[in-house]
């Protein structure tokens, strides 16, 4: 079930608290799992149109959190999943399978989206065969020394608090604890759902192995090779752990992790960060009729003597 967006009437921070907090917690960049923002938002924001029936709940979600959210981050990168199949399809032609497709009347609101991430200064980034994960990875993994928030509400991405000055962040702007969430180490969460498998993604993990047995075989060897190396015949872990350990393909297994797995590789284009303005915030708003949000937007700005 996905989360709510933060409720747009706790919108009205000024800017100057906004930037301190900031400062706080040391991040310079702001990353956005795009495609997994503007779903919630479509899921958790009414069915709104404009006019011409312009479908626009999901762009007044994305809206509202880059209101609340952005404006403390100084580079702030909006990353979108590309058209077309990618490395992970070519891998497993089953990844991905089951995934109901995207709604028809969401499909026109991811480049809306995008526009408005635009307008808050953000660079889109889009890159033909990765997903928006492995853009945020290479990101993360290249700017980690200045400090990178990740906002997302994927699992996969908590891979990523296992570099120093990486935060993941909920949807609403909370950190997330990734080692409590699943009771492994972050640096061990792409073998955690190898093995427990992920239906989202239709990746089928291990036949018996639930959340507990995989804890438990991370605990005791470590890594997925040393788990399939040692775990059948060990009594360091429970019977029915051994079992399903001994019983699964292997090599299935491998490719499983390679799946959940990010890449930190991508060949991104050059970023661009353009200053940010308030009357692009302002003109946005217009483009999309969003009456109530260009208030919000305007007593912002009076909050910081800025109008």
């Amino acid at each position: 079930k996905m989360a709510l967006l933060p409720r747009t009437a706790a919108l009205l921070t000024t800017v100057t608290q906004c930037r301190a907090l900031s400062q706080r917690a040391g991040a310079r960049y702001l990353l956005v799992d795009g495609h997994n923002l503007i779903y919630r938002a479509f899921y958790a924001m009414p069915q709104l149109s404009r006019s011409g029936d312009r479908p626009v709940g999901a762009v007044m979600g994305v809206a509202n959190t880059f209101l609340k959210l952005a404006l403390p981050y100084s580079r702030v990168v909006f990353c979108l999943d590309p058209k077309g199949p990618g490395w992970r399809e070519e891998l497993c032609a089953s990844y991905k399978e089951t995934r109901p497709k995207m709604p028809p009347e969401l499909r026109p609101q991811v480049a809306d989206a995008a526009a408005v991430a635009r307008a808050f200064s953000a660079a889109v980034v889009c890159v033909d065969g990765y997903e928006a994960d492995d853009v945020i990875a290479t990101l993360a993994a290249r700017h980690r020394g200045e400090g990178v928030d990740v906002l997302t509400g994927d699992k996969d991405l908590l891979q990523l608090a296992a570099y120093d000055g990486v935060r993941i962040l909920d949807p609403q702007g909370d950190p997330v604890d990734a080692a409590k969430k699943f009771g492994v180490p972050p640096g061990r969460i792409g073998d955690y759902l190898a093995l427990v498998g992920d239906a989202s993604d239709n990746v089928a993990g291990v036949r018996g192995c639930g959340p507990k047995s995989a804890v438990a075989l991370i605990e005791a060897f470590g890594d997925l090779d040393a788990i399939l190396a040692g775990a059948p015949d060990s009594d360091a872990v429970p019977k029915r752990a051994r079992a399903a350990i001994a019983a699964c393909d292997g090599e299935a297994l491998r490719r499983d992790r390679r799946l959940v797995m990010l890449r930190e590789d991508v060949p991104l284009p050059p970023l661009a960060f353009d200053p940010f303005a308030w009357d692009n915030v302002l003109a946005m708003a217009d483009r999309f009729e969003f009456t109530t949000f260009r208030r919000r937007a305007e007593a912002l700005m009076r909050d910081d003597g800025l109008k």
